[in-house]
């Protein structure tokens, strides 16, 4: 049996170390909101629409005419996008095969953590695999949000005698500063422009005709 993406984990841990930044903060019991966006994608669509793109970077996708004629029927058209209108063009042609959407609230400097899974049960094993994902906002005093954003992919086998695999890669980390209400392309499996990909987690091998981005955007709440 296999269980579509649903959201796993959303909590508020306690901070221990503050993102790097000259800029301080407005106040230290700023209050941030993040919300992280986990859209897995259907790469075939695109390629039916004769269409491709890649990730140029944490706020821009470049779509562009692929080696097909196109299908017609896209919302999705050439040029560079903004990563949110990127996303909106895809689910309105209907291209996003799941999405999870999660929002913590937390203090400024604080760890907001959110975990999307896909959980497979079987005969002998339970097999839990899915992007994790760590975000501390730091609230500047221009208004704006550091982010330091580090993530993992979850891979553990569980046995029903009670033992353990965890196969999950050590946890990759970035850093970035965006406008309150900005969404941010933080993570991808797709293509990504190797000279552009500065702020970019990797999640390495995507599944067959399918990828995945995930988007973080953090808002200051209002006092």
């Amino acid at each position: 049996m296999r269980l579509a993406l649903v959201p796993a984990m959303l909590v508020a841990l306690p901070g221990i170390l503050a993102p790097h930044s000259t800029a301080a903060q407005i106040a230290p019991n700023a209050h941030v909101r993040v919300t992280a966006r986990i859209v897995v994608i259907d790469r075939d669509a695109f390629t039916r629409a004769g269409l491709e793109y890649v990730v140029l970077g944490t706020d821009r996708v470049r779509v562009s005419q692929g080696g097909r004629r196109a299908s017609g029927g896209a919302h999705v058209h050439v040029g560079t996008h903004g990563a949110s209108a990127f996303l909106e063009a895809v689910r309105a042609s209907r291209w996003i095969r799941s999405e999870s959407t999660q929002q913590v609230l937390a203090l400024s400097g604080a760890e907001a953590l959110v975990s999307s899974t896909t959980l497979s049960v079987g005969r002998r094993a339970a097999h839990t695999r899915g992007p994790m994902l760590a975000v501390i906002p730091t609230v500047l005093e221009d208004g704006r949000v550091h982010l330091r954003v580090s993530a993992r992919v979850e891979d553990a086998v569980t046995y029903p005698w009670g033992y353990g695999v965890d196969g999950s890669p050590a946890a990759v980390e970035t850093e970035l500063i965006a406008a309150s209400g900005e969404e941010m392309i933080v993570g991808s499996s797709s293509m990504v422009e190797s000279t552009r990909e500065r702020g970019l987690l990797w999640w390495g091998t995507s599944e067959q005709g399918r990828d995945v981005l995930v988007a973080v955007t953090a808002h200051v709440m209002a006092r």
